[in-house]
């Protein structure tokens, strides 16, 4: 599909069926008067966030993609449903970026020079026995893609890992800790990918570490300690249970 294909600002229907294509470029948003989209009959892998600005597309078909697209798709004259399939599939990347933004402004002081920005945020990728390799490396590589357009990823630990749901293996002294995210257990006795991660992220948090003064260490300390033996009120001003 070549890039100027956004210029066309008047096509309303775009035939693209049966075309061996895998990807769909994300300026097609840009087709404000596009009523027609037939995409059925090629291998995708992924559908672009920018379709849900065709608010004049009445005909949409779609094959299953997945992760994406649960089920063929063949819409005919019916914008609303089109605009709920569309809400349905994408809200998960509109939610990555809000949530992203969120981080981004509230850890971040003004003026703060980005490269001093602690990479505290750990982005994992789950079910990837439901999909092929290729398909994995391919998801990683656009979600990769979609987070490095925000001011906001300055604050991941890079890379993406990628974990099975299915029984993982233990890693293995010095072994590689994400090999053994995305490995099954062979008999599905050892820790699962909950634990593994787990691991991960005691990795991350002892290289990330802030300096705490001692003082606020103990005070800890001695909070845990009266909520055992005092059983404290849920509601207590701080110079009380300090005292």
């Amino acid at each position: 599909i070549p890039d100027n294909i956004s210029c066309l600002r008047h096509l309303k229907e775009l035939w693209l069926n049966d075309n061996n294509l895998r990807t769909i470029p994300d300026n097609i948003g840009n087709l404000s008067q596009l009523e027609w989209l037939d995409l059925h009959g090629n291998p995708l892998i992924d559908l672009p966030v920018s379709l849900r600005r065709l608010k004049n597309l009445r005909h949409f078909t779609c094959d299953v993609i997945d992760g994406i697209v649960e089920e063929d798709v063949r819409i005919w004259s019916n914008k609303t449903k089109i605009r709920k399939l569309f809400d349905k599939m994408f809200k998960r990347k509109e939610y990555i970026h809000g949530w992203m933004n969120s981080i981004h402004s509230h850890t971040t002081k003004e003026g703060q020079d980005l490269e001093s920005i602690i990479q505290n945020v750990i982005v994992i990728g789950t079910k990837i026995d439901l999909i092929s390799k290729d398909v994995m490396e391919q998801r990683k590589k656009e979600l990769q893609d979609f987070l490095r357009t925000m001011e906001a990823a300055e604050h991941i630990a890079w890379p993406i890992i990628p974990i099975s749901n299915k029984p993982m293996q233990s890693p293995s002294p010095g072994g590689n800790l994400i090999d053994s995210l995305q490995s099954p257990s062979p008999d599905g006795n050892q820790s699962d990918a909950l634990q593994t991660l787990k691991d991960k992220i005691k990795e991350l948090v002892c290289q990330l570490s802030h300096e705490v003064p001692f003082n606020w260490l103990l005070f800890e300390l001695l909070l845990n300690q009266k909520v055992v033996e005092e059983n404290l009120r849920p509601v207590m001003t701080l110079v009380k249970v300090y005292e």
